[in-house]
């Protein structure tokens, strides 16, 4: 974990790093996810990188930087199970050939890019 500061906008930003991999990132507009760089056979991100994400995207929630109930999860596309993060049918999929989300910082709405 870290916080660092940036000289010209003297910004904080808030980090937390699985085996020095930076997966979450707050700061005052979004809060990034990363995938982590640890996969399963199908290229989803790790168990331990998603319990690790759904922690802290439960801490965000309750501190009112995003809504409530944000998760990774996987879900059933065609015959197969992905890795997607968000909350009801505002999602995006995390994984190894999409490395990084970002979700904008509105307790109100959720948007996940």
């Amino acid at each position: 974990m870290s916080v660092h500061m940036d000289k010209l906008t003297q910004e904080l930003t808030f980090q937390v790093f699985l085996f020095e991999i930076s997966i979450f990132e707050l700061s005052a507009q979004c809060l990034t996810l990363r995938n982590g760089g640890f996969f399963d056979s199908k290229g989803r991100p790790s168990r331990t990188t998603r319990e690790r994400l759904n922690g802290l995207l439960d801490a965000a929630g309750d501190l009112g930087c995003i809504p409530k109930g944000v998760r990774v999860f996987f879900r059933i596309e065609g015959d197969q199970f992905s890795c997607k993060v968000g909350k009801g049918e505002v999602v995006n999929t995390l994984d190894s050939s999409s490395p990084d989300r970002i979700i904008v910082r509105n307790h109100l709405q959720l948007l996940v890019f």
